[in-house]
């Protein structure tokens, strides 16, 4: 992604309720944000969803395609509040799907921690980590650490208050 292929410049608002969370996997956080740079803008406003190959998205976190799909069981599933990612097969097609991301703070308002997009590039989910590269783990980590929340709240607290969805007293 990057400067060099494309990717969108900026933030990616990632929900605090799923960046928190316990029942979503590092990896299944990463894809979701970066479907999430891959929506386009729909005319009208609002997002519209992407079609992409898996393997596509597999190649930048260096992993597999049954990983990558492992991975995006987690937003897919239902949750509180419903789930973080859907997916839809265009008309006319047989193996191409739609995945949109939900849930998206501008439009429900949610709480999010603003993460650099050129932060996904760093992620590297195979064997053999190139050097430069940081596991989803790690990535998620760093993705907690810079939002602001953290940064207002006693370190014991922010942790709770991210996941509760409030600000620190």
């Amino acid at each position: 992604m990057g400067a060099a292929s494309g990717a969108p410049r900026g933030h990616v608002q990632i929900p605090r309720s799923l960046l928190y969370s316990t029942g979503h996997g590092a990896l299944a956080v990463w894809a979701w944000a970066t479907y999430e740079t891959l929506m386009p803008d729909g005319l009208g406003g609002g997002r519209v969803p992407v079609v992409t190959r898996r393997r596509f998205v597999a190649e930048r976190a260096g992993t597999s395609t049954t990983a990558l799909d492992d991975a995006r069981r987690d937003p897919l599933a239902p949750a509180a509040g419903g789930p973080y990612l859907s997916r839809s097969a265009p008309r006319g097609s047989k193996r191409s799907v739609k995945h949109a991301c939900l849930r998206l703070p501008r439009e429900t308002g949610e709480a999010f921690a603003p993460v650099p997009s050129w932060t996904l590039d760093l992620v590297w989910a195979g064997r053999r980590r190139p050097a430069g590269r940081v596991s989803p783990d790690a990535w998620r980590l760093c993705a907690a650490c810079v939002d602001p929340i953290r940064s207002l709240c006693a370190p014991a607290r922010w942790i709770t208050m991210a996941l509760s969805n409030q600000d620190c007293e």
